[in-house]
């Protein structure tokens, strides 16, 4: 099992939509880019700890389990604990939260858990057991049945958990169990704290969710970077001096931008910045003839910035891993910013569609 090494963002990201395995250093390992949510933690400005599970990555034990036996290996462990391995997990759980308070550069009032499948009961079963983790996200997990009753040791602290349409356990234990926990935060008054999100999928930490549990955690924290109206005509313009820099005028044309209004927005400059050039980037990346054009109107329900180049390809059917990162990236931004971010092709022309919501 890979384990860490995908939380860290250590495993290269596969071309495909499915979960596919390789080797690596004499390792099987299973390539899934929906599992780095610790490296991109990382990058939102969070202290990130990842610890292997018992029987996982570094902590594998070979003569109880060969490599590459994921499926069973909290449970074959079992014996040779005398105990559940749960029971172990938590108690690492709670090794881990003592580590992270020893660190004079963590804030040991605003720490938290995150985990997908077998690490989302870690943090639901660790929340539980320990008070100072004071929120948690669970990706794609089935917690119903006699676990599903701990919530009312959870609230009021913030809890946000992926409801995976279409993965797999009992989905009417699970509706009982997510009913359960809504009426735990409701009793003691803390129903905002509380975000269970039904998506139509199957057992993956979806960036959909991903991106809003990253922004629900900053503002629990108080720590979501600050926005100020800035114009957008501006941040179109640092970010192609930026790229210009990165490629060399001779290698980019960039006309200049068609702006129609004054077009201010509410975001973190900095970022949105970032966010802006790591699109053209991208861009210019899938046009033979590295032409970016770039126009900013004034809708009715907000302004939308418009990039397009060059490309006789339409986009492919699959998602392939060349310039995937750098759209990821732009994506997570311009969702935490409240805008969306939609592409067409057409006529030989790729775009890409920026749109914010109006500020008032």
């Amino acid at each position: 099992m890979i384990a860490k090494e995908a939380v860290v963002g250590k495993v290269p990201w596969a071309a495909t939509r499915q979960t596919t395995f390789s080797e690596l250093e004499g390792r099987v390992v299973v390539d899934r880019a929906d599992q780095a949510y610790g490296f991109e933690l990382v990058h939102q400005g969070f202290v990130v700890l990842a610890p292997d599970s018992i029987n996982c990555g570094e902590r594998n034990i070979e003569a109880i389990r060969e490599v590459g036996q994921n499926r069973i290996c909290h449970q074959i462990i079992d014996p040779h604990l005398g105990r559940e391995a749960q029971f172990k997990r938590v108690f690492d759980g709670l090794r881990a939260v003592d580590v992270l308070q020893s660190l004079d550069f963590v804030d040991s009032e605003k720490i938290g858990a995150i985990g997908h499948s077998m690490g989302a009961e870690d943090v639901y079963w660790l929340m539980a057991f320990d008070d100072r983790v004071k929120a948690g996200v669970l990706g794609s997990r089935h917690i119903g049945g006699v676990a599903g009753r701990f919530y009312p040791l959870l609230a009021p602290r913030l809890f946000i958990a992926l409801w995976a349409a279409f993965d797999c356990g009992d989905q009417q234990e699970l509706q009982e169990a997510f009913d359960f926990a809504r009426q735990s935060y409701e009793a003691v008054g803390a129903a905002e704290n509380l975000l269970i999100q039904r998506l139509d999928c199957g057992h993956r930490f979806i960036d959909e969710f991903k991106w809003t549990a990253y922004k629900r955690l900053k503002e629990y924290f108080d720590i979501l970077p600050q926005r100020s109206m800035v114009s957008l005509a501006a941040m179109v313009a640092d970010a192609r001096t930026a790229t210009s820099d990165a490629w060399g005028d001779q290698h980019v044309v960039f006309p200049e931008p068609e702006v129609a209004g004054e077009c201010r927005v509410m975001v973190n400059g900095r970022e949105m910045t970032s966010a802006i050039a790591a699109l053209y980037l991208y861009l210019l990346d899938r046009s033979a003839r590295p032409e970016l054009r770039v126009s900013i109107k004034e809708e009715v329900d907000g302004v939308d910035l418009r990039c397009c180049v060059p490309s006789d390809k339409p986009l492919p059917a699959d998602a392939v891993a060349g310039g995937f990162e750098t759209l990821r990236g732009v994506k997570q931004v311009v969702a935490e910013h409240d805008a969306s971010l939609a592409c067409n092709h057409s006529e030989g022309e790729l775009m890409y569609t920026i749109s914010f919501p109006r500020s008032h």
